[in-house]
């Protein structure tokens, strides 16, 4: 069976690749979920000092050789994302919705590619449904990792851990919302 791409944005994938290493280019579940990154990751990471002070683990060999993996696109398609990436950027910029050049560059690639996108931030599920891109949050993606044995409960719990430890859960009631979905948590103690 082939692929079903899937692609991550910056904060899903900073939140989750170093409790679930490798994340990405793995294939799981029946349908062959395969999670990716676009190449202007590093780029935005590398321009980054707070990402770089917050997340120093990226450049690690180990993570930098798993985002190696590209996801394939053809000339044609690489020319309808540039065109894709425009008129996202201009729809955020008209709307000052603030998702960064980045996760603009995600959604571009996953309306072309038509996959859909794991995010969590609440602009880009706005841009997303403008643009009709399927989208993801990171308790359903969590949900169908654990769901076909891809990842164990401990494995979620750790990403969630990591979460609260880096101060950077998604919304406020997060760990509640997790431990509702998730009810083996051991955040439901």
């Amino acid at each position: 069976m082939a692929q079903s791409k899937i692609l991550v944005d910056t904060n899903i994938y900073l939140r989750f690749a170093q409790s679930l290493h490798p994340l990405l280019f793995r294939p799981f579940c029946p349908d062959e979920f395969t999670l990716y990154i676009t190449h202007r990751f590093q780029k935005e990471y590398d321009r980054q000092p707070r990402l770089r002070e917050k997340f120093c683990w990226v450049n690690e060999d180990m993570y930098s050789e798993n985002r190696s993996q590209r996801v394939n696109i053809s000339r044609a398609q690489q020319r309808e994302a540039a065109l894709a990436n425009g008129y996202i950027a201009d729809h955020n910029l008209a709307q000052s919705l603030g998702v960064q050049e980045v996760d603009i560059d995600i959604l571009a690639h996953a309306l072309v590619l038509d996959v859909p996108v794991v995010t969590d931030d609440r602009d880009m599920n706005q841009l997303a449904d403008v643009f009709s891109i399927d989208v993801w949050n990171s308790l359903s993606l969590m949900k169908t990792m654990l769901n076909c044995n891809h990842v164990s409960q401990k494995d979620l719990d750790a990403v969630v851990g990591y979460m609260k430890y880096m101060e950077d859960l998604p919304w406020r009631r997060y760990i509640q919302d997790y431990a509702r979905m998730f009810p083996q948590s051991k955040f439901n103690t």
